[in-house]
């Protein structure tokens, strides 16, 4: 019995496509077109009237006065499986066989060119522009091929920080620099040009500047900072310039600020803010500031934004996110402001885009089509897009317009959709290959996540597909396939077939009348109408074409 029940499943859905090639073959011999006579549109004369088929006395069929239709009680069914939605976006992933010198990359910067540059975890560095990647490494003059930072200056020399010092890059050769020549550490891990034309770096053992260009004959060209000249931290990792040109550094004892205007007095002017922002004792991985003048940290424990004219009090000046707010991981690795004023955050865990206008973030992983989601840096190039450098999966780029594609990884019952229906609700149904019903509950807000919920499966439809899909006026959902007509009402499913007056039980199409009710077309048996009590049938005796 088991065999014969698959065999007639192979011949119901034998006639659907049967029924396709049958109809590509008529189109196909039919004979071509024959040219349009102009003069018809103007010619005169006597219009044959169309045929008209007086409509027979159709057949109707009571249902009190045949067998029941069989109802499926889903009460004593488990419950649902529900799986959240997610998203899938199409994203451009480079490695090295696509010429990268590393698939695992530490950071990333885009120069006045419009080059993207790659540091890599120890093979240098690599420069795409927009065609193709050159790469550098030691060999080439590079101190290290471990690469941490890159920056420009304002003369257009390329500076990597690595972990064994500092490099200029002039576009033709390199100068490097190490603790002989005044870094106090060769572990270089930030870099940063000022408003002043100033070259800073970070290290860990504390912070440094470096001299003016026509220094660069002396033995040593930087001016360190630390306890001695009021500067409280020893390990500094992020630095990054405001709007009013104050330096902002990070330290394993906070966030410091230092004030350039004090220059002019000769004397040197640092400020701890740990406390007053409420970072204090916590390391902060990396900074930003916005277009907005918010000054955006990333640690260990979520991201905190801080607004410096309000930093006489910590509530109103500092607003703080982590993964209870929508956040991917509350370990931040870097931060990157794109074009439109939102913010991103990397983690090992994916990357959340922090949309500015609801407050709200969307979140992506190696599920919507990053390479990995483990992602250490991130770059907008001059197009708009995003670049992510991933540990050990190389680059992925998103041009943040590509389409949302969902399929069996991310809930959805089958991989062939044949029907889809939205209800009152802007919930969606959908009727798969193999899947039975699926329902996808749109988030209820726009930053929350949609879930498919797998309602009922192929064997509850008598393991056929949904091939049509209606929702009527009251909720009810109608699907037709090929074992007949079936009414899903929440609590259970009715199935309507030819002992019931369906005309026959190959059902391709549903339409829902003014009056409520349901319309039924049929593969080569009909139409059928169905009032909730009875089924009338019309065909070609009732004047149907076909």
């Amino acid at each position: 019995m088991k065999q014969s029940g698959q065999l007639n499943k192979q011949k119901k859905k034998g006639f659907f496509l049967w029924a396709g090639v049958l109809l590509l073959s008529l189109a196909a011999c039919n004979p071509a077109p024959e040219p349009i006579n102009q003069n018809a549109f103007s010619r005169t004369g006597t219009i044959s009237p169309p045929v008209v088929i007086k409509a027979g006395k159709p057949e109707v069929h009571l249902l009190a006065n045949v067998p029941p239709p069989e109802t499926i009680d889903l009460s004593n069914r488990p419950t649902p499986v529900k799986q959240a939605a997610g998203f899938f976006v199409t994203m451009q992933n480079f490695n090295t066989d696509h010429g990268l010198a590393l698939s695992s990359i530490l950071c990333s910067f885009k120069d006045r060119a419009g080059n993207l540059w790659f540091g890599t975890f120890g093979n240098g560095v690599s420069k795409y522009d927009g065609k193709s990647f050159t790469n550098y490494n030691s060999s080439h003059g590079l101190p290290h091929n471990l690469i941490n930072a890159i920056t420009e200056d304002s003369q257009g020399n390329i500076w990597f920080s690595t972990y064994g010092g500092v490099s200029r890059y002039d576009g033709v050769s390199f100068k490097n620099f190490t603790t002989a020549n005044g870094l106090p550490d060769n572990d270089v891990l930030q870099s940063l040009e000022d408003s002043r034309g100033n070259i800073w770096f970070t290290t860990a053992r504390g912070l440094c500047r470096y001299l003016p260009v026509n220094s660069d004959t002396a033995d040593v060209l930087f001016v360190q900072y630390n306890q001695k000249n009021g500067f409280t931290g020893n390990q500094t990792g992020a630095i990054i310039e405001d709007k009013k040109g104050s330096i902002w550094v990070s330290s394993e004892s906070g966030v410091i600020k230092y004030n350039p205007s004090a220059d002019a007095t000769g004397k040197v002017s640092f400020t701890d803010y740990s406390q007053s922002i409420g970072l204090d004792a916590i390391f902060i991985n990396c900074m930003t500031e916005d277009q907005d003048g918010l000054i955006w940290f990333g640690t260990n424990d979520g991201v905190v934004s801080f607004d410096p004219e309000k930093a006489g009090s910590r509530d109103a000046a500092t607003v703080k996110y982590t993964t209870v707010d929508g956040l991917v991981s509350n370990r931040i690795i870097a931060i990157l402001e794109d074009g439109a004023g939102n913010i991103w955050f990397a983690s090992e865990e994916g990357v959340s885009e922090f949309v500015k206008r609801d407050a709200s973030f969307i979140n992506y992983t190696s599920r919507q089509g990053l390479a990995n989601s483990f992602v250490v840096c991130m770059v907008e190039d001059n197009a708009g897009s995003i670049w992510f450098g991933t540990k050990g999966n190389g680059l992925s780029r998103f041009d943040g317009r590509s389409t949302i594609e969902y399929t069996a990884n991310e809930g959805l019952s089958g991989k062939t959709v044949f029907s889809v229906a939205e209800d009152k609700n802007g919930d969606i149904w959908i009727g798969a290959e193999n899947g039975g019903i699926t329902k996808y509950m749109r988030g209820r807000q726009e930053k929350d996540e949609g879930t498919f919920i797998n309602f009922l499966t192929a064997e509850q439809l008598k393991g056929s597909d949904a091939m049509t899909m209606l929702v009527d006026r009251e909720g009810n959902l109608w699907f037709g396939s090929g074992y007949g007509l079936n009414k899903y009402d929440s609590k259970s499913v009715t199935t309507y077939d030819t002992a019931q007056g369906l005309i026959t039980p190959g059902v391709i199409s549903l339409k829902e009348d003014s009056r409520g009710n349901i319309w039924t077309g049929t593969y080569e048996g009909g139409l059928s109408k169905f009032d909730g009590k009875s089924f009338t049938n019309y065909t070609t005796t009732q004047g149907l074409v076909n």
